[in-house]
């Protein structure tokens, strides 16, 4: 037995157990246990189940016993000898692409005994250039410094930051697996290999579709036996049931627990854990063998692993099939529009460090802009006394992070203690800047260790603009007179940590004063409070956005008619010149007239629409020859002397010939326009009816375009109440008076403003603000 347990032998009354299990099996059977619930719930516990806490603490003792018992070898087992190699990592997500930015492994030395050789290699990610260029600021390290990474920016190279072993080159992710196998095939001689983690499902997803990727599984198969955690090893042996306040979630806990000791403070990059990862092991294997010696029974390595979840390596293929073929692989992806990474340790998987790339991805604006943006005289508005906010929850803060931190408000004059539960009225609204003196003349007082002290002084650095942001209310009863209330003030603060280490923010650091709003003043009407010009700022905003989106609209409405009457334009020219050729394509000296200007007549007018029906085009071109031959009729009935004087001139010329062929081609013409006449009748009946049918698709046209205007909204739209607030502050309407107001519609549910503009709605009175001015 270890000297641990034969020290303790001698006041310790329970069964025989391994040496990392003797102190809670010590507090259950010394009495401890008990003393750690009250006797009323001891008793309560066993008349109503039969039995409390520590006798389920006893059974679970036993239990896990009995399987620690099973481990023994058997008689005709081969112990031979294996080589226990374990292995932490880190693995770097951005959404899409996973990889590993560092591998951890750590062997026992066979001469010396200890678990102390060691293989590390820090990874440059696939990515890093198009990571590094989404970077929040030019010059900063959030990135690098999460990843241990220093950029020379004159080599235009990384250096991975060890601490131990000063400034290490990062490798690809291929080469750092290269060397994995070659550092395995160094310890494997005759022995097999198993390698073990903490839990096999955080890391071998990853590994094995890597291994497949690079074509190393073959090779790395035939070296390694299988797998194991310690995961299933405290679920296996039911170590959940003694230790019942800790889950064995991460490797700390483990190490606490079979160590009896806490974890090292010092920093410790994957092959640091991993060393202490195989201490542990050792350590369980060491208690284990002991124990089982003890009652004269030999210890199984095989036994052991397969309590912990020992799997082959094609058995971990198959088992994580589908995971492997989720993993992304591809090396040549566009990863510019990434927002944030994930930097997730193998040891401790729940604490994941998340790197945020984009700067409004990482600040969460919940308050107002400086007080210098906000163009006031801050006196005007402020009071001059000062009151101290204190952080109410432990923020961290990374270097070179905003973060909206939540603070409260002591109590003082200003904030008295109210009766019937009823809030005082006091302004909305404070101006915040930072403590001066925080940080100052700290003494350790009260046992406040040196870590503390330490911890005020870097966060004394944080920097915390002049802002303006609104005070949150809350009543809280008080202790002595629960009839009377007093109220509780919180307010968001923009904390900037400009250093290169996280601050941390602890309960009660009083890192903020605070100037609380002005009341209005009573004897001068004139005075507004900051909430006052607030709200006027918005509502006076919001009219503006609203007239610069009407003024669109209409500008919009121009320009299309503009553009319509620009083609009924070129549509009249277009007829006009055809007019114009049909005009000047008859023989005058055959027909015998004069021409006239017939532009009158056949120009179209200025309110022709753009709609042109087919069946109107061809009344026009019927239009057109008719006009022409009403004007070849009035131009022979005009023409008198001059049409007199030129039938002499062709009678004593002798134009026999010529006088035929004319009479011939003016009886063809007459009868070509007598045909078109009934033609002409017959389509301005057609004309009459297309205008008709015309007039009712314009209107449907012009109703068409004017909802096509309006985006579409789902039909809960329509249900819904919007609230009407006036656009002035004070609106005076006298009695018996009726008075037009201007009034905005607050845009609520997730809907914007421009989803309101131009739509119809419904007024009606508020009944809840009737109701609350009844009551008052």
């Amino acid at each position: 037995m270890d000297s641990e347990q034969k020290k303790k032998g001698k006041v310790y009354s329970g069964p025989p157990v391994p040496a990392f299990m003797l102190h809670p099996a010590d507090r259950l059977f010394s009495g401890d246990a008990e003393r750690g619930s009250s006797v009323r719930k001891r008793m309560y516990q066993r008349k109503e189940l039969g039995c409390d806490d520590v006798d389920n603490g006893m059974a679970a003792l036993d239990v896990t016993l009995d399987l620690i018992k099973e481990m023994k070898a058997d008689g005709n087992e081969d112990l031979t000898e294996v080589h226990l190699i374990s292995m932490e990592v880190e693995i770097l997500d951005d959404g899409t692409f996973k990889q590993f930015t560092q591998i951890g492994v750590s062997a026992e030395d066979k001469e010396t005994g200890v678990f102390n050789r060691s293989l590390f290699r820090s990874i440059l990610p696939t990515y890093m250039d198009q990571y590094d260029k989404n970077l929040i600021l030019k010059n900063q390290n959030n990135l690098h410094s999460s990843l241990k990474f220093k950029y020379d920016e004159d080599k235009k190279i990384y250096s991975f930051q060890h601490v131990k072993k000063g400034d290490d080159k990062p490798v690809s992710e291929e080469k750092a697996l290269q060397d994995l196998i070659a550092f395995i095939k160094s310890i494997k001689v005759e022995a097999e290999v198993v390698v073990v983690t903490l839990s096999k499902g955080t890391i071998l997803p990853l590994l094995l579709a890597r291994l497949r990727h690079f074509k190393l599984d073959e090779e790395f198969s035939t070296i390694v036996k299988g797998f194991c955690d310690f995961t299933s090893c405290t679920t296996n042996l039911k170590l959940n049931g003694i230790w019942k306040e800790t889950k064995f979630g991460d490797l700390i806990d483990v190490y606490k627990h079979i160590m009896g000791k806490p974890w090292p403070k010092e920093p410790r990059h994957c092959d640091g854990i991993s060393i202490l990862s195989g201490s542990v092991l050792k350590k369980m294997i060491k208690d284990y063998t002991e124990y089982l010696n003890d009652l004269n029974f030999k210890f199984s390595m095989y036994k052991f692993l397969k309590v912990c979840g020992l799997r082959t390596v094609s058995e971990m293929f198959s088992s994580f099939k589908e995971e492997i073929q989720e993993t992304n692989c591809t090396m040549d992806m566009d990863r510019n529009d990434v927002m944030e990474l994930e930097l997730r340790p193998s040891d401790r998987p729940g604490e994941i460090t998340i790197v945020t790339l984009k700067r409004f991805e990482c600040i969460e604006v919940l308050d107002m802009d400086e007080v210098e943006e906000e163009g006031i005289n801050e006196d005007d508005y402020f009071v001059n006394e000062e009151n101290v906010a204190y952080v109410t929850s432990k923020t961290i803060i990374k270097p070179g992070f905003v973060i909206a931190v939540t603070m409260k408000l002591r109590r003082s004059t200003d904030f008295a203690i109210v009766n019937d539960h009823t809030k005082t009225e006091k302004g909305n609204w404070s101006l915040v800047s930072k403590c001066s003196t925080f940080g100052e003349n700290q003494e350790c007082e009260d046992g406040e260790c040196e870590e503390n002290m330490k911890r005020i002084k870097v966060a004394s650095k944080c920097e915390i603009s002049r802002q303006i942001v609104q005070i949150t209310r809350s009543l809280k009863p008080v202790k002595d007179n629960m009839s009377k209330c007093e109220e509780v003030h919180t307010i968001q603060v923009k904390v900037l940590n400009p250093l290169d280490v996280e601050l941390v923010l602890d309960v009660g650091d009083e890192v903020a004063m605070v100037k609380l709003e002005k009341v209005v003043d009573p004897n001068d009407p004139d005075t507004k409070t900051y909430s006052q010009i607030k709200m006027e700022a918005e509502m006076h905003a919001l009219a503006l956005e609203q007239d610069n989106l009407g003024r669109a609209i209409d500008t919009e409405k121009e320009r299309s008619k503009k553009k319509k009457k620009n083609r009924s334009r070129k549509r009249k020219k277009q007829k006009s010149g055809d007019t114009t050729a049909r005009s000047t394509s008859f023989d005058l000296d055959a027909l015998d007239f004069e021409p006239i200007d017939s532009g009158e007549d056949i120009e179209s007018s200025e309110d022709e629409k753009d709609y042109e029906d087919p069946v109107n085009k061809e009344l026009e071109d019927f239009t057109l020859d008719s006009v022409a031959a009403e004007t070849i009729e009035r131009s022979r009935n005009n023409s008198g002397r001059n049409g007199l004087q030129k039938e002499r001139h062709r009678e004593k010329t002798g134009r026999s010939s010529k006088e035929r062929g004319s009479q011939s081609k003016n009886i063809k013409e007459k009868d070509r326009i007598e045909r078109k006449d009934k033609k002409l009748e017959r389509c301005r009946s057609k004309d009459k009816e297309s205008d008709r049918r015309s007039g009712k698709k314009s209107n449907d046209v012009c109703s068409s375009s004017s909802k096509s205007e309006q985006k579409k909204m789902d039909p809960e739209f329509y249900d819904r109440r919007f609230f009407v607030q006036t656009l002035s502050e004070f609106t005076e309407i006298r009695a018996g008076r009726t008075q037009t107001v201007s009034m905005v519609v607050k845009a609520d549910y997730g809907y914007t403003d421009k989803d309101l503009v131009g739509r119809k709605c419904k007024i009606s009175i508020n009944t809840d603000f009737t109701d609350l001015e009844k009551n008052q």
